[in-house]
C-alpha cells in the first residue's frame, strides 16, 4: 500500500518521502505540528532527492557504528544478507541526522521503510540510554516484528518485549530496551508515563501504519 507511513518520533525533522513519476523522491520538511498530521501545505517547504546521485555511505555498518551493541547488530544484519542501503534510505538517514525535530516518511510496501526506522531507533538508544517504542495496529504484526528484532539484536545486550492487550505477562517497560506494542497498548503505556511524569524515559516512538492511529 503506497499510503503506508512510518513515524519516528525522536526530535527529528518531519519528512514525508514519496516517489515521483520521474524516478526521484519527493521529501517534504516541515515544522513540528502536534495538532494534526500531515501539516498544512503552506507550512512546508519541499526538496527533491535525485536517486541517480551517488551516495557514498550505503553500507549498513556505516550507520551502525561507534558502539559495541550497534556493531553487533550490523554484523547480524550482514549475516542475514542486509549489507547495503538504497540511496533513498541513506538520504533519509542523512536528512534525519542533520535535523532537529520529528521525522515522517512514506514508501510503498517492502521498499525498506523498516530498516530506516530501526537504524534511527538503535542509534537513539545507544546515545540516550533510554527506551524506544515500536507501534503496530495488529497483534500478529506486533509479534512478527518482535521476533525479527530479537533476531537482529542477538548478542547486542539490547532486549525486546511484546506488549499487547489481553496479555497476562508481568513484563514492564522497565524490563526492556525496546517495547513492541499494539497502538492501544502503547496509548495506555504513554498515558501512564505522562501521569507518572516519566515520559522522558522514552527516546523514540516509531509508528507503523500511521493512517490507522486514529482508530485507537
Amino acid at each position: 500500500d503506497p499510503n503506508e507511513e512510518t513515524v519516528a518520533e525522536c526530535n527529528l525533522s518531519k519528512i514525508n518521502k514519496m516517489p515521483t513519476h520521474d524516478g526521484e523522491y519527493k521529501v517534504i520538511s516541515n515544522k513540528p505540528n502536534e495538532q494534526d498530521i500531515p501539516v498544512a501545505q503552506d507550512d512546508v517547504t519541499s526538496l527533491t532527492l535525485n536517486t541517480t546521485s551517488k551516495e557514498t555511505n550505503l553500507l549498513v555498518s556505516t550507520w551502525l557504528d561507534g558502539d559495541v551493541c550497534l556493531q553487533t547488530v550490523a554484523n547480524n544484519l550482514n549475516t542475514m544478507g542486509i549489507t547495503n542501503l538504497f540511496e533513498w534510505q541513506a538520504a533519509c538517514l542523512r536528512q534525519a541526522w542533520t535535523s532537529a525535530q520529528n521525522f515522517i516518511y512514506s514508501a510503498p510496501t517492502s521498499a525498506g521503510k523498516s530498516l530506516v526506522s530501526e537504524i534511527l531507533c538503535l542509534n537513539a538508544i545507544a546515545r540516550c540510554n533510554k527506551k524506544a517504542l515500536f507501534l503496530f495496529p495488529f497483534v500478529s504484526i506486533t509479534n512478527e516484528k518482535a521476533t525479527y528484532l530479537k533476531k537482529i539484536l542477538q548478542g547486542s545486550g539490547l532486549t525486546v518485549g511484546v506488549f499487547v492487550g489481553g496479555n497476562d505477562s508481568t513484563l514492564s517497560l522497565s524490563d526492556v530496551d525496546i517495547a513492541v506494542c499494539t497502538n492501544e497498548k502503547a496509548n495506555s503505556m504513554v498515558n501512564r508515563l505522562l501521569e507518572e511524569n516519566s515520559l522522558d524515559t522514552i527516546c523514540m516512538i516509531i509508528v507503523d501504519e500511521l493512517h490507522m492511529v486514529g482508530d485507537v
